[in-house]
C-alpha cells in the first residue's frame, strides 16, 4: 500500500533528507530558479508491497530523473522509501509504483524502454491493441510516461522480447517525413 506517513521511527530520516534538500535550494541560483516557478518541495514517506526499495529507486532514476533538491532514499524498513520531491514529480512516481509494486510480480521484470517517434501513451495504446487478442499471454503491464518519453513494461522476459519486435515495428517515423516535435518540456 503506498501511503504519506511520518512514522515516529522515519523522522530521523525524513529530518536528515529535508535538511540536505532545503541547504540545496538556498545555495545560489538554481534554488532560485525554483522557487521562482512556484514549485514546493514535500517530503513523503512510500510504503512498497512487493518490490525492493533498490529497485524503485532506479526506477525513480530512470524515469523520474535527479535533480539537485531532489532525493529518494530507502527508509528504516526494506518496504519503505523516504522521497522528497515537487508535488508533481510525487504524483507522478506514485502512479507508477501503483501500477508497477504488484505481488504478483516474481517472476516478472521491469524494463524501460526509450520511445523515439510516438507519444509513450499511443504506444501503449497500440500494443495493448494488439495483444488484447492473443490468447494465453503472461501478464504485460504498461506505464507510459510522456515526459520523460519512456514506456515502462512490466513482464516476463521472453515476453518482453515479444513485445520489443512488435514495439520497434510501431514506433516508426511518421509518414511523408513530417516531423512531429514536442515544444513543451
Amino acid at each position: 500500500m503506498i501511503r504519506p506517513a511520518l512514522a515516529g521511527a522515519a523522522v530521523a530520516a525524513v529530518a536528515a533528507v529535508a535538511a540536505v534538500a532545503v541547504v540545496g535550494a538556498d545555495a545560489g541560483a538554481g534554488g532560485a530558479a525554483m522557487a521562482d516557478r512556484g514549485d514546493r518541495y514535500r517530503t513523503d514517506i512510500i510504503f512498497l508491497r512487493a518490490m525492493p526499495a533498490a529497485r524503485a529507486i532506479a526506477l525513480w532514476e530512470r524515469v523520474i530523473g535527479a535533480r539537485p533538491d531532489s532525493r529518494v532514499v530507502p527508509g528504516r524498513s526494506a518496504d519503505q522509501l523516504v522521497v522528497r520531491d515537487t508535488p508533481r514529480r510525487l504524483a507522478r512516481f506514485r502512479a507508477l509504483l501503483e501500477a508497477l509494486d504488484r505481488d504478483d510480480a516474481a517472476a516478472a521484470r521491469l524494463y524501460v524502454r526509450p520511445v523515439r517517434h510516438l507519444a509513450p501513451s499511443a504506444l501503449a495504446a497500440l500494443v495493448e491493441g494488439v495483444i488484447a487478442d492473443a490468447p494465453r499471454r503472461p501478464a504485460v503491464v504498461l506505464v507510459p510516461d510522456d515526459r520523460s518519453r519512456r514506456l515502462v513494461v512490466r513482464t516476463t522476459e521472453a515476453e518482453y522480447a515479444r513485445l520489443d519486435k512488435l514495439m520497434r515495428r510501431l514506433d516508426v517515423p511518421a509518414e511523408g517525413g513530417r516531423a512531429v516535435r514536442r515544444l513543451s518540456p
